[in-house]
């Protein structure tokens, strides 16, 4: 009897069906908490590239308008020296014409 006690014990020890289907469900909530943790990173890195995309769009259009106001201000600028130009032209011409006219 004695040494059919040791045999037993020292045979690798089987599962029973308990304790077979506790370590598959830990196995799923494993695959399952790693394959949601992948999907968040995956989102993540989605959401990344698309803020560095619209990041980088924006500057494109904050450079645009930048251009655009400095070159409206450039325009703005050159039309009011062409005005006082023509004020000046109009004063002078004003002058010369009223030197011409006989005092009533």
């Amino acid at each position: 009897m004695e040494l059919a006690t040791i045999k037993e014990q020292s045979k690798p020890s089987k599962f029973d069906t308990r304790s077979l289907i506790a370590l598959v469900a830990i196995a799923f909530s494993i695959t399952g908490y790693v394959m949601q943790e992948a999907r968040n990173s995956s989102r993540q890195d989605a959401e990344m590239e698309e803020t560095k995309t619209r990041v980088t769009n924006l500057g494109r259009i904050a450079a645009t308008n930048t251009e655009a106001r400095v070159r409206s201000e450039v325009e703005l600028r050159e039309l009011r020296q062409g005005q006082e130009e023509i004020k000046q032209m109009l004063l002078r011409h004003d002058s010369r014409s009223s030197r011409l006219l006989p005092e009533r």
